[in-house]
């Protein structure tokens, strides 16, 4: 296989694990800060959650593209 090829994996595989690393802080965050629901409730916490889960999908789901595409577009 080409370097080039390696390369693209493995940058979708960095994506993915970025967006796992994003949703496992997103979902800690959010178990600490629901101990203060009223404050958290109040400064737009429950919107700021909704776009790091988001995000951190997005990521994972442009890693599994890229490493299909290459994967794929390499036969």
């Amino acid at each position: 296989m080409d370097s080039r090829i390696w390369l693209a994996v493995l940058l979708g595989l960095v994506a993915i694990g970025v967006g796992v690393v994003s949703l496992v802080t997103a979902v800690l965050t959010r178990r600490r800060r629901a101990e203060f629901a009223e404050t958290y409730a109040v400064t737009g916490g429950v919107a700021y959650s909704v776009v790091q889960f988001g995000c951190a999908g997005a990521l994972i789901l442009s890693g599994l593209v890229v490493i299909g595409i290459v994967v794929f577009g390499a036969r």
